[in-house]
């Protein structure tokens, strides 16, 4: 049996498609940039740059504490050796792109784990270097004495600190040095300050869970704290926690929160309509499903579909909307209908007669369109709603739409009555893509009364 080779094209395709839709909606960014945007400029990555001379020295030796210790030279000789790589390389494009793109957003925040400092070279700004940065020197005695430039270094391999006189080492984050900080500390402020506040940021400012999840969270860490933090392991003994227990338990944090579907409150209502207010989000139903389908819609709650499909609604109906924002709006009704038939239904019955009531005479032709193009609309409108609908249809202002009217069976008797009251005039001014049999039979009737050409195009009624 031979299974079906997936289109890698179309998939990278359909990817593209919606990062660009997501990144064009977004007011506030964050870039993650690794050992790839170096290489590319001609810096050996971390394992690359133990190659040749390097080669026979473990990572340990050359980047730890320890190994500083044990052979200061040896270390400082190897990010001498890298330093001099680093000088001697420039940005890429794909550095000034980054610093370019900056200027599209409210707020990008770019992180990077590489230690070259290019990204700043490049002209980006609001950059955190999560290692550090290689051409930074600092005090290994951490005094506070660092220095920026490379060239205003003292003498030494390696040079001693002008302040305390220990070593002085490259402002990088070396192997186990926060695990290692916090036990020579001897308690743990900077990582259980770090788990006490997950929660709430979870809450407030990501709006990842709701309040009664943050609740039990709460509660559920009170118990762990209670079973797992003892005061006392025995009489007199306090307990005290290694870092690496306090690391598990943010680990545990971090996993049981990504693990939660997103609370869908205002910053998810508000990502949903960014969206689709972007000149890029398509305009086909099945593009616009797909787009909707990896964000907030993908595990949504009830509550944010229904705001979704209420806020679409409002702007379809009661905005005057040139053709391309008519378009996405509806393609993304459209999109919500097909991902969340249910919740869609809900809506329509619980809310859409109120909107639709409040809709002006002279925009009813809004509510129309919606009507044409998601036809279950129809099935939920309150009697009341219905009457004033076909009371508009028998009185168009117009025949642009007569047609779909005419096509549209709860309103096709009242579309012909329409029809039968059309003029000569109306019929010219009207421009059909696609004529109807109806409305071509209207024509003909017109032609036939006419008694000669120059009648039948000057007749008013």
């Amino acid at each position: 049996m031979v299974s079906a080779v997936p289109d890698l094209g179309a998939l990278v395709a359909t990817d593209l498609r919606r990062a660009q839709a997501l990144i064009a909606g977004a007011r506030r960014i964050v870039v993650l940039t690794g050992a790839g945007m170096s290489a590319e400029s001609g810096i050996p990555t971390f394992r690359q740059a133990r190659a040749a001379l390097w080669a026979d020295f473990d990572p340990m030796q050359l980047a730890s504490p320890e190994g500083f210790r044990a052979d200061p030279p040896r270390v400082w000789s190897w990010y001498a050796w890298r330093r001099e790589k680093v000088a001697g390389a420039l940005p890429h494009a794909g550095y000034f792109a980054l610093a370019a793109a900056a200027q599209c957003f409210e707020q990008m925040v770019l992180i990077t784990q590489n230690v070259d400092g290019l990204h700043e070279r490049a002209g980006s700004r609001n950059v955190i270097e999560l290692h550090g940065n290689i051409l930074r020197t600092t005090c290994f005695a951490q005094c506070g004495v660092r220095i920026d430039d490379p060239g205003a270094l003292p003498p030494g391999v390696p040079p001693r600190c002008p302040r305390c006189g220990s070593h002085l080492r490259p402002d990088v984050v070396w192997f186990g040095e926060m695990l290692d900080a916090a036990r020579r500390a001897n308690d743990l402020p900077r990582t259980l300050k770090l788990e006490r506040e997950l929660i709430d940021l979870a809450r407030d400012r990501f709006e990842l869970i709701s309040h009664l999840e943050h609740v039990d969270l709460e509660r559920l860490r009170e118990d762990r704290n209670r079973c797992a933090h003892p005061s006392l392991i025995s009489d007199e003994v306090k307990f005290s926690a290694s870092a690496e227990l306090a690391r598990t338990h943010i680990r545990a944090a971090v996993t049981h929160l990504l693990q939660q579907a997103p609370a869908q409150g205002k910053f998810a209502l508000e990502r949903l309509t960014r969206e689709v207010s972007s000149e890029y989000f398509p305009t086909s139903v099945e593009e616009a499903a797909e787009t909707l389908s990896v964000g907030p819609l993908r595990r949504p709650r009830e509550s944010l579909v229904s705001n979704f499909i209420i806020v679409l609604f409002k702007w379809v109906v009661g905005d005057d909307l040139g053709y391309k924002a008519h378009a996405r709006i509806m393609s993304a009704l459209e999109a919500t209908h097909q991902l969340h038939p249910q919740i869609f239904a809900g809506v329509l019955r619980d809310k859409v007669n109120v909107i639709v009531r409040k809709v002006e005479d002279e925009n009813l032709l809004r509510v129309l369109r919606v009507v044409f193009r998601i036809q279950e609309v129809w099935e939920h409108l309150a009697s009341d709603v219905q009457n004033r609908l076909e009371n508009y249809v028998s009185h168009l202002p117009d025949l642009y739409h007569l047609d779909e009217a005419l096509d549209f069976p709860p309103l096709a008797k009242q579309a012909r009555v329409r029809l039968r009251l059309a003029s000569v005039k109306e019929l010219n001014d009207c421009l059909f893509f696609s004529l109807h049999e109806l409305i071509a039979e209207k024509f003909i009737d017109h032609y036939l009364a006419a008694k000669n050409y120059a009648e039948a195009t000057k007749r008013r009624s």
